[in-house]
């Protein structure tokens, strides 16, 4: 199957699943409970999951399919999706825009797709193994900063860094930065794409939410690891940076 024709079915997923999403947001009578690992889900989170499941169900009815909400779908392991209805439930239910709708496709286990959609922001970010990476139908590309002090730095969900055992070493890096804001969530990882951030720490997520976020680094021509400098998606945290950046910030967090 041409890899335009999967691009494609992941761009109609996460409009879908966005556009639903934005239906509940900001709605005063908008609920959020806690699931069980402690974190939020809202019935907008549940409908625009519903949305963009019934798209790839649609158009690929033997893939396998991994979501946040309803877990594994069998299917093709070798074709398997993973999607995050709403990325950054937190700012979702709170009336903040930077959440979005998450869809990646991983081939052989390898991220081959990734698309970002912030219906909130007007921003839909498309990358493709070999095709690049987009923004909002434009070409985008990292920085080419090389140092720390001349870097715009992002620290994702910052209220974890006192219980990490490199918390205190984040919070030394972001001082010997030009500058460190703390964009939330894939919204931030756009930031590192498009060059206007240098690298994002992103101390906590799941495969959902970084295998589109790698191949969108990727093809913008960054770096993507674990924050122990593994290549997978499913490590539990992330570093995405310009490249330059990558060995130094990799070697700040884990100093003795």
């Amino acid at each position: 199957m041409p890899i335009q024709e999967l691009v494609r079915s992941a761009i109609a997923a996460a409009l879908a699943g966005g556009k639903e999403a934005l239906r509940s947001f900001q709605d005063p009578d908008l609920k959020a409970e806690t699931k069980s690992d402690g974190s939020p889900v809202t019935e907008g989170d549940r409908a625009s999951e519903a949305a963009a499941l019934r798209v790839l169900r649609e158009l690929h009815p033997g893939h396998a399919i991994l979501t946040e909400e309803s877990g594994e779908i069998p299917g093709d392991p070798a074709l398997r999706w993973y999607l995050d209805p709403v990325d950054g439930t937190r700012s979702y239910c709170r009336g903040i825009a930077a959440w979005s709708t998450l869809v990646g496709l991983a081939i052989d286990g390898e991220p081959a797709v990734g698309v970002v959609y912030a219906p909130a922001l007007d921003q839909l970010a498309v990358a493709w193994r070999g095709g690049g990476a987009w923004l909002n139908g434009r070409p985008i590309r990292v920085s080419r900063r090389s140092r720390v002090a001349d870097s715009v730095l992002s620290i994702g969900s910052l209220d974890l860094l006192p219980e990490l055992p490199w918390g205190e070493r984040a919070f030394q890096l972001a001082g010997h930065a030009f500058a460190c804001r703390g964009f939330s969530d894939a919204i931030g990882h756009i930031e590192v794409a498009r060059g206007a951030v240098d690298a994002m720490i992103d101390p906590r997520g799941k495969p959902w939410d970084f295998a589109p976020i790698a191949i969108l680094a990727r093809e913008a021509g960054g770096a993507f690891s674990s924050l122990g400098g593994e290549p997978g998606f499913d490590r539990g945290d992330a570093l995405v940076s310009n490249g330059a950046l990558h060995a130094e910030i990799l070697a700040a967090l884990s100093a003795r």
